[in-house]
């Protein structure tokens, strides 16, 4: 048994470096899940995996100051921050990105998540990761229907449709995740996943978040980019076993 953890957590280890690795954000996507997955089968974490004789929490920000966040990024960010027991809050801050240098500086928020480091790490990684394959998705959509410049109305439409149901697929994993941490036993399991939560919640105080609902679309052509980006979200690689 000793000798088979041995390699799983060498399997972790790669799978984490691998999920660093930007140059190929769907490998990183699919890599920092399966990381996940086998971290929460076998009670394996990143401290285990290195001299490190305790884990530490941080905070990390995922994303760039905006004056206007999209929505679907913010309701993206809770469902990676409970996939990887983090929270998911905004930071707030100067707006260093403008279009034009006569632009106005402009007060606005980020996408942060929070938790013990590791799992923020991997929280990170994975949300862009697959912002990264959404953004690469609308941009092959919007070529392939004659767009040279980037229409807002519709490029988003699309993005939410592909990110709700990434959304969708990624809280049956982490319904998925839970069970399979239960298999440790009620009492354990449970006791594990419950006091990850508490020990986050008592060091960053507790989030509460609120519901968020899409607007329907209302003519045919962000109907059509809606539609178009829920079927590219299906096909997504989020949980796919690497070799």
């Amino acid at each position: 048994m000793s000798a088979d953890l041995g390699k799983i957590k060498d399997r972790i280890a790669k799978l984490l470096a691998m999920a660093k690795d930007s140059s190929s954000p769907n490998e990183a996507t699919i890599a920092a899940s399966r990381a996940r997955h086998l971290m929460d089968k076998y009670q394996v974490t990143e401290m285990d995996l290195s001299d490190t004789k305790e884990e530490v929490f941080d905070a990390k920000s995922a994303t760039r100051f905006f004056a206007a966040i999209p929505t679907y990024m913010s309701t993206f960010a809770v469902v990676i921050g409970k996939y990887n027991d983090c929270q998911a809050v905004f930071e707030w801050g100067w707006v260093d990105f403008k279009k034009k240098p006569t632009d106005e500086k402009k007060w606005g928020k980020r996408i942060q998540f929070r938790g013990y480091a590791s799992d923020v790490q991997l929280a990170i990684d994975m949300y862009n990761s697959l912002l990264d394959t959404v953004d690469r998705l609308c941009k092959e959509f919007l070529v392939g229907k004659g767009y040279d410049k980037y229409p807002v109305g519709v490029g988003n439409q699309f993005k939410i449709g592909a990110i709700t149901e990434i959304s969708r697929r990624i809280e049956e994993m982490t319904i998925e995740r839970d069970s399979i941490t239960m298999e440790h036993g009620p009492e354990v399991g449970k006791g594990l996943v419950l006091y990850k939560e508490a020990s986050v919640n008592e060091y960053f105080g507790e989030v509460k978040y609120s519901q968020t609902k899409y607007v329907s679309t209302t003519d045919s052509v962000t109907r059509e980019a809606r539609a178009a980006g829920t079927r590219k979200g299906r096909t997504v690689e989020i949980n796919k076993t690497l070799g």
